[in-house]
């Protein structure tokens, strides 16, 4: 815990009034040309480090980081948002998001975070995401996004996801018939090699896909 300073030991004040002056102060903007005298990034951690440290006592800090996003003087903006809220899971933060509907920037993968946590106008992006993209063996975001929708999605959520789990139960069954022969040759090409992979790769998709409908009809969801 932060020691109160040697002329104020009798006030029981874990954070100083002045931290927060200190980090009102470095989110305003200078003049037009000149730098802040610490970074947005800087701030975030330090707050971040703050709560960690002193919990509640802490909030007054996170109220500035919030006010700061809102007025659009976070020049990080909403993804770095995102990682602070991942770090210390402040209500008051997820709303500040929820509200603000500032997603420029932010990745597949915070949005999945984000739509676990409930915010869910994030499921038609997501279906959008997976439907172009289940048969990208080299992207992960199609796992990601399929985590997600399984333990946040609806009825459109599950319905996709059984169209994909039967189109890609036949692409497995015929990579995997494939096996055999590449087998059976003694040297194996690069392509062969690929093709190994890929059916690899598509085995343990087809398994979360399968255990995101489990969860989806655990969850009471009807498609």
């Amino acid at each position: 815990m932060i020691q109160p300073h040697k002329d104020h030991e009798e006030r029981d004040e874990s954070l100083p009034r002045l931290e927060v002056l200190d980090v009102r102060l470095r989110f305003e903007r200078g003049e037009p040309g000149k730098d802040k005298l610490i970074s947005d990034r800087e701030i975030i951690q330090k707050i971040k480090s703050q709560y960690e440290a002193h919990g509640k006592d802490a909030l007054p800090l996170v109220a500035e980081l919030i006010g700061a996003y809102k007025a659009g003087g976070l020049q990080l903006g909403t993804s770095r948002l995102v990682d602070f809220y991942s770090a210390t899971r402040i209500p008051a933060v997820l709303d500040a998001l929820r509200e603000n509907k500032d997603w420029e920037g932010c990745s597949i993968y915070d949005k999945c975070f984000l739509f676990e946590d409930g915010i869910s106008q994030f499921e038609p992006e997501l279906l959008d995401y997976l439907g172009k993209r289940w048969q990208s063996t080299p992207e992960p975001g199609r796992s990601y996004v399929t985590n997600a929708l399984g333990k946040a999605g609806g009825p459109k959520a599950l319905e996709m996801l059984r169209v994909i789990a039967y189109k890609l139960e036949g692409v497995v069954s015929d990579q995997t018939a494939r096996l055999p022969e590449i087998e059976s040759v003694g040297e194996i090409s690069l392509e062969m090699g690929l093709n190994c992979l890929a059916t690899k790769a598509n085995k343990e998709f087809l398994e979360q896909v399968q255990a995101a409908i489990r969860r989806l009809t655990e969850r009471g969801i009807r498609g």
